[in-house]
């Protein structure tokens, strides 16, 4: 994974959204820096409904990792690090965060295209919902970009 072109495929002033979840934390920060992206803050999913998975203790959060690579203002909004949500399809993320990442992201960046890297279906891991503007890369998709 770190050594997919990411830094190269960006733009000179660009954000960072990566899951992570909590065993693969150290991780995440690695491959965020090795695209070019500097950590800046996270984002938490409770996930409810459910008891978790782990070896050392039941895991109910994922976390959003934030990362920005160049000039990328904060985003100025009053949005909470910390967000309950039912558990969705495996590896599924509840839409409301694809709809904070589109928020957020505008508020920092004048022009934002988007990629969703790993996405499994066209709308990504969001459910059922359409967005415009999102290009996706995985092997369970018909990309619409294509990685040298």
């Amino acid at each position: 994974l770190k050594e997919m072109p990411v830094n190269y495929i960006t733009d000179e002033n660009a954000l960072c959204f990566m899951w992570a979840t909590v065993p693969l934390m150290d991780d995440a920060f690695s491959l965020m820096a090795a695209w070019g992206f500097n950590y800046k803050t996270l984002i938490t999913w409770e996930k409810t409904g459910g008891l978790g998975m782990g070896s050392w203790v039941r895991i109910q959060t994922e976390h959003l990792l934030i990362g920005v690579k160049g000039k990328v203002l904060p985003f100025g909004h009053q949005e909470k690090n910390i967000y309950k949500h039912p558990l969705c399809k495996h590896s599924a993320k509840p839409h409301f965060f694809r709809e904070l990442v589109m928020k957020l992201s505008s508020k920092s960046l004048e022009h934002c295209e988007r990629l969703e890297m790993f996405a499994r279906t066209r709308d990504g891991m969001f459910g059922d919902y359409e967005y415009e503007g999102w290009d996706v890369f995985g092997n369970q998709v018909n990309n619409s970009i294509t990685l040298p």
